[in-house]
């Protein structure tokens, strides 16, 4: 069969387009691929470098402190140890590499002068650039015609007339600016025709302000050295110092005669915008400005030093006086302050009064130096406030307890007679650690037994303060989370503790909220001077009165968190009482209550860390729901613990061998004698049913 030429070569032609095609699209692919690749090895690089940058700080910060502590080591006469580990962050991190690395080291100075020679050519070529712009015959011209002078001063250049500045040149980051003495800026990286148009724009406008300046300054110098004004100065008891004459201001100065370094009023007038000002007040004219000065001047204060002291003291204080908690506190203690003040020559005093109307003491204010002074019934100063509240502080950090609160030996009422040999032990019930926690710091510390007698329940606080392994026990929650945190506190009391339950602040607030509050009876008045608490919009001191409280979440925490006028150990009585509360609440729920346990539920699920599981959980709560609680114990400086600091453990001193410059270090507390199983002894006597 005979193929017609024109459909043979029209076959053969599309075929060979078709090859032509497919290659281009090949080659474009493989093209696309060795871009795409070149692209993610040139990011593997990048990050491969990032990281290698990093892991080099990394290694120099690890260096810098290996050298601290081996100069700490050796400071204490400890021989300095090595840090094998650390070879590995040095050059390339492959060990045996050591000759390398060292050669790397010396290499090092030669990259860092590369580096120098570098930024020093970069700054040459600015300055070159800058040089030349400024010696441009463009600019000579101007510079001439203006009249000014260049002066250098530093890298930047400025033109001068007159005897003032006119124009500032300097480098930027981006290139070069010159700047008016008014304050207008213009950026430039040549000697292009724009800067030598601001220059002369601006030029004109300022010589039209220094003209304006001139005759504002006459106008000024004139109001001042007035007779009439001089004088009226002279008989208020004012004294004018010598006038301030700057490049960019005229200042003048007011002080009392009797008393020249305090300054009662300043005025004058601001040469950059031509403005008069009186204190802080600006006047746009001489008239309104000469106006305003002779009332301002009449309308000085003008009190001394002492009293101006007294007054700001006094209103610090006043805050006091309207604060209806501390008046209840007062009040609680049978006493009340009184906001009408007496004075005498060195003191402005405020009078405690008893209930019976007698003077018991006084608040003084010292008047030179502002210093609050408490005095007794007979005007006798027992101190100031500041030296009184380091005390307080240092009281209260001690549990209240002063030099009782020492090592000292168990009494043989409050142990079993073999302590020595306790270790762990189980309870006859279940054991469950309770801790409240605040930005991951456990902040209370309750141990909970359950013993099926009854069924009834023995509460057990421990310090945050306590002191273990050389930490406080409330970081270890912080560090290592809640299984050994439970674990620590139950090798430190001894408890076979199973289960824990961490509850967030906010988990507190909540919950106690969901069951309508809660009912607390304080068997003293609760007050904190620290804690600030607002209530109705208004802010006052916390103070609760003693006897029965009902508490919403937030009043509850703040009962809950108070320390700072009574000890920690007074705060863990608080938490149990709070506690106990819950659980009645708790009780009272029923069938009819679903909502409210939903809610719960949702809470605890939010903010509670536990070990139990949810099927425990409603098991244990039907389970004992009815338990009572028999005993209620807090770990303290009055059975089985003493105060010490830090420092004064480390060294094995008492308080009495340093003087007050030591640094004790941070307030802790330890079992009487440094005798942990008669610790355990303690707490297993008082968990295995003793009520208290």
């Amino acid at each position: 069969m005979r193929i017609p030429c024109a459909s043979f070569f029209s076959r053969v032609l599309s075929r060979r387009l078709f090859v032509v095609l497919g290659g281009c699209a090949v080659a474009a692919g493989l093209f696309y691929a060795a871009a795409s690749f070149r692209g993610l090895q040139d990011t593997l690089v990048r990050e491969l470098r990032q990281s290698r940058e990093e892991t080099d700080r990394l290694a120099g910060s690890l260096r810098l402190l290996a050298g601290d502590s081996n100069e700490a080591r050796m400071a204490l006469g400890l021989p300095a140890r090595a840090y094998p580990e650390l070879e590995d962050f040095e050059g390339e991190g492959v060990r045996g590499e050591r000759e390398g690395r060292d050669g790397g080291a010396r290499l090092l100075p030669y990259y860092q002068a590369v580096e120098l020679l570098l930024s020093t050519g970069a700054k040459n070529e600015r300055d070159r650039r800058f040089n030349e712009f400024l010696s441009s015959e463009a600019l000579a011209v101007l510079l001439q015609r203006g009249g000014y002078k260049a002066q250098r001063e530093g890298a930047s250049v400025t033109w001068v007339k007159g005897g003032r500045p006119w124009f500032s040149f300097f480098q930027t980051a981006g290139g070069f600016a010159v700047r008016s003495f008014k304050g207008g800026e213009f950026a430039f990286t040549g000697p292009e025709a724009g800067v030598l148009d601001f220059i002369e724009s601006e030029g004109a406008s300022l010589a039209s302000h220094f003209a304006e300046i001139e005759a504002a300054s006459r106008r000024f110098y004139g109001a001042v050295r007035e007779a009439s004004f001089t004088e009226g100065l002279k008989n208020a008891g004012l004294f004018l110092e010598p006038l301030a004459d700057s490049g960019e201001e005229i200042r003048a100065r007011l002080t009392l005669t009797l008393e020249r370094d305090l300054l009662k009023l300043s005025f004058g007038l601001d040469k950059k915008t031509g403005e008069f000002f009186i204190g802080e007040r600006r006047y746009a004219d001489f008239a309104s400005f000469y106006a305003a000065l002779s009332p301002a001047v009449a309308a000085i204060d003008m009190r001394g030093a002492d009293a101006l002291t007294v007054e700001r003291v006094e209103r610090e204080m006043r805050p006091l006086f309207e604060d209806s908690s501390f008046a209840a506190y007062l009040g609680s203690k049978g006493l009340s302050l009184s906001s009408v003040p007496q004075d005498d020559e060195e003191y402005v005093y405020y009078d405690f009064f008893t209930s019976s109307g007698k003077r018991a003491g006084s608040l003084g204010i010292q008047k030179k130096f502002g210093e609050i002074y408490l005095f007794d019934d007979e005007y006798v100063s027992l101190g100031s406030l500041k030296t009184i509240g380091l005390k307080a502080v240092s009281r209260g950090s001690a549990g209240g307890q002063g030099a009782e609160a020492k090592k000292k030996q168990f009494s043989s009422l409050e142990l079993p007679v073999d302590s020595s040999s306790l270790s762990r032990f189980s309870s006859p019930g279940r054991t469950v650690l309770i801790a409240g926690a605040h930005e991951r710091m456990a902040d209370t510390i309750i141990i909970a037994t359950i013993l099926e007698e009854g069924p009834c329940i023995n509460l057990l606080s421990l310090p945050r303060d306590l002191f273990y392994k050389n930490r406080k026990i409330n970081s270890i929650y912080f560090r290592y989370g809640p299984e050994r945190f439970m674990r620590e506190v139950a090798d430190i009391t001894g408890l076979a503790i199973d289960n824990y339950v961490i509850i967030d602040m906010f988990a507190f607030i909540d919950v106690i909220n969901i069951l309508g509050g809660i009912d607390i009876t304080l068997a003293e008045a609760l007050v904190d001077p620290t804690y600030h608490v607002r209530d109705n919009g208004r802010w006052s001191t916390l103070f609760y009165p003693e006897g029965t409280h009902h508490l919403s979440g937030v009043e509850a925490l703040r009962v809950a968190r108070s320390r700072h006028f009574t000890s920690d150990f007074g705060r863990s009585r608080r938490q149990q009482l709070i506690l106990a509360s819950i659980k009645e609440k708790l009780k009272s729920l029923g069938v009819s209550d679903m909502g409210t346990l939903y809610e719960l539920a949702g809470v605890l699920s939010k903010y509670v860390e536990t070990n139990f599981t949810s099927y425990e959980l409603v098991r244990d709560f039907v389970k004992y729901r009815d338990a009572g609680i028999r005993s209620q114990t807090v770990l303290d400086t009055t059975n089985v613990l003493y105060s010490s600091y830090t420092n004064l453990k480390h060294m094995n001193l008492s308080e009495e061998e340093v003087d007050e410059e030591f640094d004790k270090g941070a307030y802790i507390l330890l079992p009487q004698g440094d005798d942990w199983a008669a610790l355990r002894g303690f707490v297993r006597h008082r968990m295995n049913g003793s009520s208290s």
